[in-house]
């Protein structure tokens, strides 16, 4: 079950700066800050975390891994929304 997996995983790192992340992914929306995650910085923080595109479609209730596949290969963008909501899952930012 994904979300077994993730409880498992999410308190591996104890912030973004071990995965990697720039502070300005983790910013919010509204913050003027903000800059969404590369293919390559969402590529890493799977590898970080060991997730399938499966998992994390799960994860996310997208419809198939092939929607992942996208983001990680940078022929799509992943919304703010979703981003946001893995990072939650993640342990990486907390709900405001």
């Amino acid at each position: 079950m994904a979300s077994m997996d993730i409880t498992q995983k999410r308190n591996r790192y104890a912030d973004a700066g071990s995965v990697g992340l720039p502070e300005a992914c983790l910013a919010r929306f509204d913050s003027g800050y903000y800059s969404p995650p590369s293919a390559l910085e969402i590529r890493r923080l799977l590898a970080v975390y060991q997730l399938s595109g499966a998992c994390v479609a799960e994860i996310l209730g997208v419809s198939d891994s092939r929607t992942v596949r996208r983001w990680t290969s940078g022929e799509s963008r992943i919304s703010y929304s979703t981003w946001r909501l893995l990072l939650w899952e993640l342990g990486l930012v907390v709900a405001d």
